[in-house]
């Protein structure tokens, strides 16, 4: 009688830990002994306890505001640019496992891809061609091997 207090509690905390909700705009990533095992879809996951673990990935769409910085144009032209980043993960597993911080190289990818297209372009054809600067970008961004990138807006 002494042992099923204790072993009551027990029961009923591995119980708890073995339960765990998914909101519907997260995936769940389980993971069995640090090695990824399988995806957790929205609602109610049954994961063993004290040998799974989940983590939780929001793939909602997000907003990332890309510094100003200074780029020579083509006709040596220094002139200031910035871009708004809109982006959703796509791949849940691939944005934990295969870039530390997902957020910093989405912004530094779009950085250094601005500077490159808008050092290509002269001053004129940097001013008038937004849609366009904006296009290539958006195209290169998708070609990358970091998933997740859908669009990309100035």
């Amino acid at each position: 009688m002494d042992l099923f207090l204790p072993l009551l509690v027990v029961s009923v905390v591995t119980l708890f830990a073995s339960v765990k909700i998914v909101k519907q705009e997260e995936r769940g990533i389980i993971m069995r002994l640090g090695k990824y095992k399988s995806l957790g879809q929205p609602g109610l996951n049954i994961v063993l306890p004290y040998i799974e673990t989940m983590i939780k990935v929001d793939v909602r769409e997000k907003v990332i505001n890309v510094d100003p910085q200074k780029v020579i144009t083509k006709d040596n032209v220094s002139v200031t640019v910035d871009a708004v980043i809109y982006y959703k993960v796509v791949d849940p597993v691939k944005s934990q496992f295969e870039v530390e911080d997902f957020d910093t190289a989405a912004t530094t990818l779009a950085q250094t891809n601005l500077r490159n297209i808008v050092g290509d372009k002269t001053l004129d054809e940097t001013l008038t061609a937004r849609d366009v600067i904006t296009q290539i970008l958006g195209q290169f961004l998708m070609k990358q091997p970091m998933v997740g990138v859908l669009r990309l807006l100035e």
